[in-house]
Formats: structure tokens, C-alpha cells, sequence
């Protein structure tokens, strides 16, 4: 895994719980749809008054159809019989939701076979 953090990202007050449930529904999926031998990358920075935390892996990637719908509940791309990754569909669906109770935003870019980006944008507030 590979970790980049701006040195201008500063410190910042966030919810600590909201953040790691964001940050782990991101991670999780990368590493679960990554593959064999791939990269998982985590860059963090500050962009236009808010934290940027992009999450990019090399595995499988997502169809362009089917980018929608991976952040509806309880959606699975693999839902069949033969489907080869577990968990409920809920991560994302979670971890978006928490980005936008904060005022923020999770945004994907993928390419199937190419592998994908989940860019994490939250508004912050410097420390008083």
C-alpha cells in the first residue's frame, strides 16, 4: 500500500468515527476488488478549503453502467451463485451517506479491467 500526504494538509477537526467508517468502507473495497499482487494507493490533501482523501487500487474496475448503482443499499455487481467477494453492499452506500451528513462528497472513476478511484472530499474547519 502505498500512503501520500501533502505536507500543506494541516490538521484538522473531523468526526474521528465517521472518518474511519468512510476510510474503511474505501480500503475495504479496494483491497477486496484488487488484484493479486495489484497496488492500493491513499493520497490525502487539501483542495479549495476542504480534504481531499483519494483511495485507487489496480484491480478490476467497474463497468461504466454499473457506477451507479455502487452506491445504492444492499447492491452487489456480483450477486450471483458464483459470486466470488463477500460483504452486504453497504459500505459504500454507508460511507457516502457520512460524507454527505458532513457536507462532503465520495466520487468514483473506474475503467473495468483498469481499476478504480474513490475520491473522498470533505469540507474542514481549521482547529479553533
Amino acid at each position: 500500500m502505498l500512503l501520500d500526504v501533502a505536507a500543506d494538509t494541516g490538521s484538522v477537526e473531523l468526526d474521528a468515527k465517521a472518518l474511519r467508517r468512510m476510510l474503511d468502507a474505501l480500503l475495504d473495497n479496494a483491497i477486496k476488488f484488487n488484484r493479486e499482487g495489484g497496488v492500493v494507493a491513499v493520497r490525502a490533501r487539501r483542495d479549495d478549503g476542504g480534504l481531499e482523501i483519494a483511495v485507487a487500487d489496480t484491480g478490476i474496475g467497474i463497468a461504466r453502467e454499473n457506477l451507479a448503482k455502487i452506491f445504492q443499499p444492499l447492491s452487489q455487481l456480483d450477486a450471483g451463485l458464483a459470486r466470488q467477494h463477500g460483504g452486504l453492499g453497504l459500505g459504500l452506500a454507508l460511507a457516502r451517506r457520512l460524507a454527505e451528513l458532513h457536507g462532503g462528497t465520495i466520487e468514483v472513476a473506474s475503467e473495468a479491467g483498469k481499476g478504480s478511484t474513490f475520491t473522498l472530499r470533505l469540507p474542514i474547519q481549521e482547529k479553533s
